[in-house]
């Protein structure tokens, strides 16, 4: 095959899906770089969050499939902010909504069923990023609770060492600084 040939291939396949009589078209591959948006936002958005961290990375995990892998137009919810006294007007995508709509409708399965392997490398990849992310973080911790002991044990050596000291021993220095027209 020549470089010319190669070049013309196509990334990526799409299937056509029959959904309530829309016609909906389903990547059967991602390019590398979105992949890796994908991943990394679903990692993210595990991280972001306090409670239900699995659940939440489960519902990024649906949404970025009907945002990278199909040709749906989205639903957006619109939000301001202030910037510098500046009201600025933003859309972001509406993730839960999404989500809903794509698990109660059998969307998502229906997807699914179109692209397992890839859906099943999404997650293995968000798994593998999210422990050594949770692996970085536990080491961090180690590091810190060590830094934490030192100086505990520092400030206890330092509390005794301050217990018999008897700043009246100390005069010399006193009368010294005294002398040498130190003040204190």
């Amino acid at each position: 095959m020549k470089i010319s040939e190669f070049k013309k291939l196509k990334v990526t396949e799409e299937t056509i899906l029959d959904f309530n009589g829309n016609e909906i078209k389903v990547k059967s591959y991602l390019p590398q770089q979105e992949k890796e948006q994908f991943i990394n936002l679903v990692t993210k958005a595990y991280f972001d969050t306090k409670d239900n961290k699995t659940y939440i990375a489960d519902v990024y995990l649906v949404y970025g499939v009907i945002k990278w892998y199909t040709d749906i137009n989205l639903p957006q919810v619109s939000y301001e902010t202030e910037i510098d006294g500046e009201i600025q007007k933003n859309k972001i995508d509406n993730v839960v909504g999404i989500f809903d709509v794509a698990m109660s409708s059998g969307l998502f399965s229906m997807i699914e069923n179109i692209i397992p392997e890839e859906i099943e490398d999404i997650r293995y990849y968000v798994d593998e990023n999210i422990e050594h992310k949770e692996q970085e973080n536990r080491s961090f911790n180690k590091v810190i609770e060590g830094l934490k002991d030192t100086l505990i044990k520092g400030f206890n050596d330092a509390t005794e060492a301050m217990n018999g000291f008897d700043p009246e021993k100390l005069g010399f220095i006193r009368e010294f600084m005294n002398k040498s027209g130190i003040k204190i």
